[in-house]
């Protein structure tokens, strides 16, 4: 009989001892730390875009005039759209060409595409020009080119 006991007693303890080989029942994860941000982004600066040109009525006149021509109204309005204000000023054809060429200023108006080859023009034009000579009907002037 207490051989019987003892093994009662061992099936006992061996009932309650955990396996040595087993994995524990809860695992471990990995903690993942979450920062929500509240921050409002402000929207950027006004920025601009600076045009130089000589005067050149209608397309591009006198810098600061109530009228300053057409192409700078049409870039003002386009510019503006995109948050970008114009600085327009005139200096000589020649002056504004190498300003926009050394990277002083953004863009020169009123530039036909021999005036500067190296430069990014649009696919459609915003204006014309041709020359148109006229004389008096009773002058014997002619055109020589």
């Amino acid at each position: 009989m207490l051989n019987a006991l003892l093994l009662i007693a061992l099936a006992f303890l061996a009932a309650c001892s955990p396996p040595e080989d087993s994995s524990p029942i809860v695992t471990q994860t990995p903690v993942v730390e979450v920062s929500v941000t509240t921050e409002i982004r402000q929207p950027e600066a006004q920025r601009t875009i600076t045009i130089a040109a000589d005067p050149w009525c209608p397309h591009n006149c006198t810098a600061g005039s109530e009228r300053e021509g057409y192409m700078i109204e049409i870039a003002r309005e386009a510019f503006a759209l995109a948050q970008l204000d114009v600085e327009y000023t005139n200096v000589s054809w020649a002056r504004a060409l190498e300003l926009a060429d050394e990277g002083y200023i953004d863009a020169v108006v009123g530039a036909f595409t021999r005036d500067a080859r190296g430069f990014v023009y649009p696919e459609e034009a915003i204006g014309y020009a041709r020359t148109a000579l006229f004389t008096h009907v009773e002058s014997d002037w002619s055109y020589q080119a």
